[in-house]
């Protein structure tokens, strides 16, 4: 064996860290590899896909691998004279008007590689399909997709299909007796009492199976039966939608109301105010919500309502168009993220994010606080560090800050990134929010990464080194 450290100078990564009292650049750490390959083929007996993803991870040491290529076979690189436990294969195969996707995960693999050598491991098993139906009265189907399951000791599956029109697509399945079809939903289009003329389009939710069993080389079939009138169209969800007490000079850029429940369904507003119309839902329970972006001196900014506050959050619909105003007082919410060391003055993008916090369950209300299910987020100047996101009354915590770094002009480029995670608390009543200031050390480390070849052998070629490292305090 010998290793090629000649190599070292094209195939360094540089790493920004965010430290704790470092004054210095930490010592650096040589990678050098040692990689095996796994090769195989994968698949269900009855269905040949089109596209074959593996994925190969739980080590103990931490080394994974993956590949993504057509047909049924694979081949992984990956470190050698490792045990791995865990194989994942994603199958996929699509068309014009449909898809199906099936994945299969394999724990307890035991799987050993060679360093410098190759092993041979299959994932194919028994398998069909489960094969829905749905009979319509009073209308036609539009699109359908049904999602399923299966789980036994060691090993897993989840299946979906697409279809368009009155395609319904069956979903591929190993062969087993604890299948279950879950968040399957068909749109559908309404009919009028002519029998014809379509009033509205509308997404139904389909009720779950479970206990499904699937054979090999056979089709288990699953019926549904929907009757629809024109009600179905009556029912909706309309009003109001306003963000106010913008900053000045800022104005709202986008805005998307959801209906978030039984029917799946969004609209966006033109204008602020303006007023949205939700029409063809079907009877249930929603808890919609409303996302605004804004532009102007407060640019870049997403603001989204609470989906689980206080009522009158949770709207049930049982007949007719339901209001429901989304008229929310905008409050600014600012801080600073100060960096030093080498890459202070340096920051290439920033984002800042904040959460509504999720108190307990008031069974009164139906909710879990005013901000539950609130979600803010804003762009860092990367001059000054300053950030203004906009929020609104309620209890919220300050998530995450996501720093980006890059440098093309040195000899090795950097293009580096932190999240810095935070459980820092605070309350937004009727006036701005000024969050203490961010102060954040970085430092800079160089790893070099090589391979290790036989005697006399070819270079390997490594391209495209990667580091993802973690501190905890």
């Amino acid at each position: 064996m010998n290793v090629r450290r000649s190599r070292w100078l094209g195939l360094c990564t540089a790493l920004v860290f965010a430290v704790g009292g470092l004054a210095s650049a930490p010592a650096h750490a040589d990678v050098v590899l040692n990689p095996g390959t796994v090769s195989g083929s994968a698949g269900i007996a009855s269905w040949t896909q089109s596209n074959t993803n593996v994925s190969i991870s739980g080590n103990s040491a931490g080394y994974q691998g993956s590949s993504n290529q057509s047909g049924t076979s694979f081949s992984v690189t990956i470190e050698g004279s490792q045990t791995y436990n865990n194989v994942n294969v994603n199958l996929y195969k699509s068309g014009s008007g449909y898809s199906q996707n099936l994945s299969i995960n394999k724990g307890s693999a035991n799987l050993t590689v060679p360093g410098g050598g190759s092993v041979t491991y299959n994932m194919t098993y028994p398998g069909g399909f489960i094969q829905p139906s749905i009979a319509i009265t009073g209308g036609q189907l539009a699109s359908s997709r049904f999602y399923s399951s299966m789980s036994t000791t060691g090993l897993s599956s989840y299946g979906n299909s697409y279809g368009s029109g009155t395609n319904v697509v069956a979903v591929p399945a190993i062969a087993a007796t604890n299948h279950s079809l879950y968040s399957s939903e068909a749109v559908v289009n309404v009919f009028d009492t002519d029998g014809s003329t379509v009033l509205c389009q509308t997404t139904i939710r389909l009720p779950n199976k479970s206990g499904l069993t699937v054979t090999d080389g056979g089709t288990t079939a699953v019926a549904y039966s929907l009757t629809l009138t024109p009600a179905n169209c009556a029912r909706g969800l309309e009003g109001s939608v306003e963000l106010k007490n913008l900053p000045a000079g800022t104005s709202v850029s986008y805005t998307n109301v959801s209906s978030n429940g039984t029917t799946y369904k969004n609209a966006s507003v033109s204008s602020n105010p303006g007023t949205y119309s939700l029409e063809g839902l079907a009877n249930g329970d929603y808890r919609p919500y409303v996302h605004w972006s804004t532009t102007g001196t407060v640019s870049g900014s997403s603001l989204r309502t609470a989906y689980y506050g206080a009522a009158p959050t949770k709207v049930t619909d049982t007949s007719g168009m339901v209001s429901r105003d989304f008229v929310t007082t905008a409050q600014t919410v600012s801080g600073n993220v100060e960096l030093s060391g080498p890459w202070a003055g340096r920051l290439h993008y920033g984002n800042a994010t904040m959460q509504g916090v999720w108190g307990s369950y008031d069974a009164t209300t139906q909710s879990y606080g005013s901000t539950a299910g609130a979600y803010a987020h804003c762009q860092i100047n990367k001059t000054s560090g300053d950030f203004t996101c906009l929020g609104f009354e309620g209890n919220w915590y300050w998530q995450s800050v996501s720093l980006g770094f890059y440098d093309a002009t040195s000899t090795n480029k950097v293009n580096s990134s932190m999240t810095i995670y935070s459980n820092q608390n605070y309350s937004v009543a009727q006036s701005a929010v000024t969050l203490s200031k961010r102060e954040i050390p970085t430092s800079e480390g160089q790893i070099v990464f090589d391979v290790v070849e036989p005697a006399g052998a070819a270079t390997i070629p490594l391209s495209y080194p990667r580091v993802n490292a973690n501190r905890y305090d």
